[in-house]
């Protein structure tokens, strides 16, 4: 047997490689075909789908252009529908929650040939799903799985068989506070094309794009565009502000004299520093921001000849927070028929908008460089310097002006430890009194320092914290005048710096620390 050289061996696998080799790049480049085929096949199918849905928007469009638009800036959005359809509304109370109703339906008027939007408003963090369910009183979780979701105006929104009614579809969506329940029955008179046609239509507004803003005494906020100012009066006396303002649309039937319902619907804004007795117990607001804490009370009017059940009141979640920007007691008061629609929405979109306006902006400055301290106070005062030298300890001491009726600011002193020791000093060498009223002393300074320093009262002086600044605060006698002065003490560094205020009596506190507020004691070594 003949057996085959080395070297022909060698030949005869080098082939079988060489074969191998082509025919996997023959594999690999039909597949390489096959794939950019496909890839191709996949792009003009994207480019037919998203041309064919091109389309059908316009088509869509086509269809909708010529129908009716209904614009509801109360609750937020506008749809159209078709010409032939109508459009009504109503309002219903669920408990104590009520809910505005839009209908649109072909003719005959009927649930089935047509679809209803329920405009609800959901509680604090409740999704729109649970705003429902508690306000109708659904029982279980009737929404815990929706059929499918579709999209609104850019907002994905479930759909769901609506419970208790048959064969109800719903689809339930939420844009801020307010919750969208838009309900109709499907079948012979009401078809699904139809339905997504207007859904589609469906945008959201912005409520308050035409609203107007008024400027007031100390803040500002935007009101709806129909309202207008019916009526206002502000007085203006030593930097503290009383009065009222109602906007809103007049009413009719209101009597004469009755301020808090002048408007129907619209606001009553009423500020007294001194509170509004006890009609107003726990309705007071007194807010430092009010657009960060309040709370919106609803009430049921007292029935009346002019008197609509709709009465919203806006408190503060604490009785009583001291604004020393206004200096003042607020209190905002809403007024609405029960057929409103989006009642809840306006009231916080006001609220919202109320902002306290910066009164220090225009502020005038004292300051003291020796004694590192800066005093900025009401532009409408004038400090006059004493020409009384170490007048009841001080170092310098400023009249204030002017002056006018009780109560009124008078003087605002400063002491150091060593201008109180050159008085006592003085006096102990006097046969006569060297001040003619109360005075500080070395141990009552180093009290009311330490008392100051760690927040608390001191004898007679209570711990107050006035505007944006802590005071020590005690009425002495006002010695030949008659009447009380209101000494406030605060300390700025190692000078404690005391404001008089002038009243009749004590009954007149808190319009003296009214007064007080807006004066900022600040430290000017930084």
């Amino acid at each position: 047997m003949k057996l085959k050289s080395k070297q022909n061996y060698n030949q005869s696998g080098f082939y079988t490689i060489l074969v191998v080799v082509i025919f996997t790049a023959v594999v690999f480049m039909a597949g390489v075909f096959v794939w950019q085929e496909k890839k191709l096949a996949d792009k003009t199918s994207d480019v037919l789908v998203k041309t064919a849905n091109l389309l059908s928007d316009k088509q869509e469009q086509t269809k909708t252009e010529d129908w009716q638009t209904y614009e509801d800036k109360a609750n937020g959005f506008s749809l159209k529908y078709p010409t032939d359809w109508q459009s009504s509304t109503e309002r219903s109370q669920y408990g104590d929650n009520m809910v505005n109703y839009v209908s649109f339906y072909s003719k005959p008027v009927s649930d089935i040939n047509g679809i209803k939007i329920d405009i609800l408003t959901a509680n604090p963090g409740e999704s729109a799903e649970e705003a429902v369910a508690r306000i109708y009183g659904f029982g279980g979780d009737p929404f815990s799985t929706p059929k499918k979701t579709i999209v609104i105006d850019g907002l994905v929104s479930n759909v769901y068989d609506v419970p208790a009614f048959m064969p109800t579809e719903g689809v339930i969506f939420k844009n801020a506070d307010l919750v969208y329940n838009i309900n109709y029955i499907l079948g012979t008179n009401l078809q699904k094309d139809l339905v997504d046609q207007i859904l589609s239509t469906f945008k959201f507004t912005d409520q308050t794009a035409d609203w107007q803003t008024y400027s007031g005494p100390s803040f500002t906020f935007e009101y709806p565009a129909q309202w207008s100012v019916v009526g206002k009066e502000w007085n203006e006396s030593n930097g503290r502000i009383t009065g009222n303002i109602a906007i809103g649309e007049k009413n009719p039937k209101a009597k004469p004299g009755d301020t808090l319902w002048t408007v129907l619907p619209g606001l009553t804004i009423f500020i007294n520093p001194d509170g509004f007795g006890p009609f107003f117990v726990d309705k007071v607001i007194a807010l430092k921001r009010l657009n960060s804490s309040y709370t919106i009370l609803k009430e049921t009017a007292d029935t009346g000849e002019y008197r609509d059940p709709m009465r919203y009141q806006v408190i503060a979640n604490e009785s009583e927070i001291d604004n020393p920007n206004l200096n003042n007691r607020l209190w905002m008061h809403f007024n609405f028929s029960a057929g409103t629609t989006g009642v809840d929405k306006i009231v916080t979109d006001v609220i919202k908008s109320f902002k306290f306006t910066d009164q220090t902006a225009s502020f005038k400055t004292l300051l003291i460089d020796d004694r590192l301290v800066r005093i900025k106070y009401p532009e409408n005062y004038t400090l006059e310097k004493n020409t009384e030298l170490n007048r009841r300890g001080t170092l310098v001491t400023y009249n204030i002006i002017p002056q006018g009726s009780a109560p009124y600011a008078q003087e605002i002193q400063l002491f150091t430890e060593a201008s109180i020791k050159q008085f006592n000093d003085q006096c102990v060498q006097q046969d006569y009194p060297c001040f003619f009223g109360d005075y500080p002393t070395l141990d009552s300074f180093t009290g009311l320092k330490i008392a100051f320093a760690g927040s608390k009262s001191y004898q007679d002086y209570k711990f107050l914290k006035i505007g944006g600044e802590n005071y020590l605060v005690k009425n002495i006698a006002a010695g030949g005048e008659g009447g009380l002065i209101r000494e406030y003490n605060s300390f700025v560094g190692e000078t404690m710096v005391t404001i008089w205020v002038y009243i009749r009596d004590a009954s007149s506190n808190a319009a003296a620390d009214a007064l007080v507020a807006p004066w900022q004691l600040e430290y000017s070594g930084y």
